[in-house]
This record gives C-alpha cells, structure tokens and sequence, in this order.
C-alpha cells in the first residue's frame, strides 16, 4: 500500500484559482468582495460583510479588480489572525451584540475559520464533495484531527 501524504497542519493551504498548494504563509492572501449595504435613510453602511472568501496566491492569483478586499495570509493566522476574522462576527466582551442585517449568511466566515484554524481541515475539504465525503460530514461543526486525517487517508486510497 503506498504511502498517503498529509499536508503538515495549519501550514498548507490551497489556492482557490488554480488548486496548487500555498506551502509559504508569505506567499498566500485570503480575498473577498463584499456587498455594502446601506442604509436607505442615512446612507451609512449597516454590513459590509464578505459573500466569499478566497484563500490564492499573492502576487499570481489574486486579483484586486474583482476582488478588492484582502489579507495577507501571514497576518490572519495564528492567535491574531482568529482575533482579525472574529472582527465580522464579535466586537469584544463589552460591546453590545451584533446587529446582522437579514440575510447575512456567516458560513464564508466560519469555513474560513476552519480552513485557517482546524488541523488537517484544508487537506480534508478537498475531499468532501466525494461520495465518501457527504457520510464524514453528516452535519458535523466538530471535527479530530484524527477523524480528519483518517478521512483524508480513506479518500486518497
């Protein structure tokens, strides 16, 4: 049986333009566009919250015309970079509760969040769309690292 290989976890990403591995967190950028919302009687903005993230690579892949909002991925990881993200969803312990405007879908966040912050969850994310992929999931929010590495494993032979 050959053997599979397993990204080391939270220090692989894939790029999604072009699929190739960003293996350099200096070498990556998460991109978006988002939807300004405004209000109709003051004209201030009530979200400006992404529809999409795009993990790709800085300099190659990204492109500032359509999509104009982004990070470096060597900012958004680690401690800080969960803080940064956390922003869209949480302004700190004292502040009042976020006010999303209806409609507001935070699943770009919370994917983005596991693609940067759970071990093994981008290399696995390849492969959910299998067959084998919809009975992992099941309607799961909590995954191991070992459960993740044994799916990753499972779907590679």
């Amino acid at each position: 049986m050959p053997a599979v290989s397993i990204d080391p976890p939270l220090s692989v990403w894939y790029c999604d333009e072009c699929r190739l591995p960003i293996t350099d967190v200096n070498l990556g950028t998460v991109s978006w566009k988002s939807p300004t919302d405004l209000n109709p009687h003051d004209g201030q903005v009530r979200h400006d919250f992404p529809e999409k993230l795009f993990v790709l690579h800085k300099g190659a892949c990204d492109d500032s015309r359509t999509l104009p909002k982004s990070y470096d991925l060597n900012f958004i990881t680690g401690p800080l970079g969960m803080q940064v993200w956390s922003e869209f969803l949480w302004r700190g312990p004292k502040a009042e509760p976020m006010d999303f405007v209806p409609g507001v879908d935070v699943k770009p966040i919370m994917e983005l969040f596991y693609r940067l912050f759970v071990p093994y969850y981008e290399q696995a994310r390849r492969h959910f769309k299998a067959a084998d992929g919809a009975g992992f999931l099941d309607g799961r929010t909590i995954f191991d690292e070992h459960d993740l590495k044994k799916f990753i494993e499972d779907s590679i032979n």
